[in-house]
């Protein structure tokens, strides 16, 4: 799943092909946080993936290393 211009499109076309699909990786970038497509994917992925793996992207970028724990501790609480 790539977030990209024309989300909703491709969330109904992952949707439709989820029986082909067994693992998920999502990349996160830390520095914008779980935005509202972040959040989507998540739960398609919850729902219709046997695996999945959140990687943390642009971690280097971080000014404040307090505001990657939070995002780490946010992402922790869903799962």
């Amino acid at each position: 799943m790539v977030d990209c211009p024309g989300h909703a499109s491709l969330i109904k076309t992952v949707i439709g092909g989820a029986q082909i699909i067994d693992k998920m990786i999502l990349v996160i970038d830390v520095t914008r946080g779980i935005q509202t497509q972040t959040a989507e994917c998540l739960v398609i992925g919850e729902i219709l993936m046997d695996e999945l793996i959140v990687v943390l992207n642009k971690v280097d970028l971080m000014p404040d290393k307090k505001k990657l724990e939070t995002v780490t501790k946010k992402l922790r609480k869903v799962f």
